[in-house]
């Protein structure tokens, strides 16, 4: 019957959230282990720093548009870092406001900044940006961040130092972090963010990576030109990380790694406005038109999967809700401290309907609308 089909349709979401949600909860510490033998740690908490380890050149690469306000903070954040030697190569995407005479003075005083101009803006800008930008770095190892990000000041040794404890090509993922400031969308945004970072260091830990984060990434220009750049992904405004790193799987060109340590963390701020975080969702979920094929059907059994529980809800009881919120929260627990949300673990009643209705919205939007505009 009828009744009985909706049942066993809900019956099943359930299982199905169930288990990804315990899959990712052994990804995420698989992967936050993987990260530990490869530096030796042992699974302690806290480590010296050894960066005689490894003294190789390195070169950080950012693209920027109208960054005039935010691209000195990231200077000034790079001048603080512990590891030499490094070069940082600024891209200019043909910026309308004070960004390339802020850069200019920020120059002079750095003999390691070094600024790129793209001399004609072609979609996706920032990609082409970001390739401008690896075809001048002088190193071979890269490391990206975006202008608005602040990495701590041992934000390079700790990717030199997974980087070299790896035998063989590496590509690094790590984490970004949004300032706690006051505000609805503050909180919202950067629960959105833990929960992102919590999957992709899962699937990483899975062995099924399909996110990254262009705010805190790490790679070799030799990986990026062994699988030809950022070859089809060159078709999605965004995506510079995600559908790269899924390049770099399906190649089977590099070993890729969750970066687990908190000095590796980048700050940044999340949008101030609703309309304008929604905008920055939408482009980041764009991408997903163009992800690997099994990534998009794990993706459709995920997001339908979801939905059931939602809708099982709606028409039949509020117990599917509240059994998603208690598997999820156990799951997504040990995350919190490492990615800096505890304050927002007594939110989770409200934060948990939230993150439903919008993930029920939002990958739709993105998927079904490509985004023209980077800035």
């Amino acid at each position: 019957t009828y009744v009985s089909a909706l049942t066993w349709i809900f019956a099943a979401s359930i299982l199905i959230q169930v288990f990804f949600w315990i899959s990712f909860a052994i990804g995420y510490r698989r992967a936050r282990n993987a990260s530990r033998r490869a530096l030796r740690l042992n699974g302690q908490e806290s480590f010296e720093h050894h960066l005689a380890a490894s003294s190789e050149n390195v070169s950080v690469i950012v693209a920027v548009r109208n960054e005039s306000q935010n691209i000195c903070h990231l200077i000034e954040a790079l001048d603080r870092q512990t590891y030499s030697p490094f070069e940082v190569v600024v891209v200019d995407d043909s910026s309308e406001d004070e960004t390339m005479s802020v850069l200019q003075s920020l120059a002079t005083a750095r003999s390691w900044l070094r600024i790129e101009q793209m001399e004609e803006s072609i979609f996706p800008r920032k990609k082409r940006a970001l390739i401008k930008g690896i075809a001048a770095a002088q190193n071979d190892l890269l490391l990206f961040t975006d202008a608005d990000c602040r990495p701590g000041p041992e934000w390079l040794s700790e990717h030199v130092q997974l980087h070299a404890a790896n035998e063989g090509p590496s590509l690094v993922v790590g984490h970004a972090v949004f300032d706690r400031l006051p505000g609805q969308v503050n909180v919202i945004a950067r629960y959105l963010s833990l929960i992102t970072s919590f999957q992709a260091a899962a699937t990483i830990g899975l062995g099924v990576p399909f996110m990254a984060f262009g705010t805190n990434l790490s790679y070799r220009k030799q990986t990026f030109e062994s699988v030809g750049g950022y070859g089809d992904g060159l078709q999605s405004l965004s995506g510079d990380d995600d559908l790269f790193l899924q390049r770099v799987a399906t190649f089977g060109a590099a070993r890729i790694l969750w970066m687990d340590s908190e000095k590796s963390i980048v700050r940044t701020t999340a949008q101030k406005t609703w309309r304008a975080w929604l905008r920055q969702k939408k482009r980041h979920n764009s991408a997903s038109r163009y992800f690997a094929p099994r990534v998009k059907v794990s993706g459709l059994f995920y997001w339908a999967s979801m939905m059931g529980v939602v809708a099982s809800a709606a028409m039949w009881s509020w117990i599917p809700i509240v059994a998603w919120g208690v598997v999820h929260a156990l799951c997504i627990g040990n995350a919190f401290c490492l990615l800096k949300g505890k304050d927002l673990i007594l939110r989770l009643p409200v934060l948990i309907p939230l993150y439903l209705l919008i993930q029920g919205i939002l990958p739709v939007a993105g998927f079904l609308k490509p985004q023209k505009y980077w800035k």
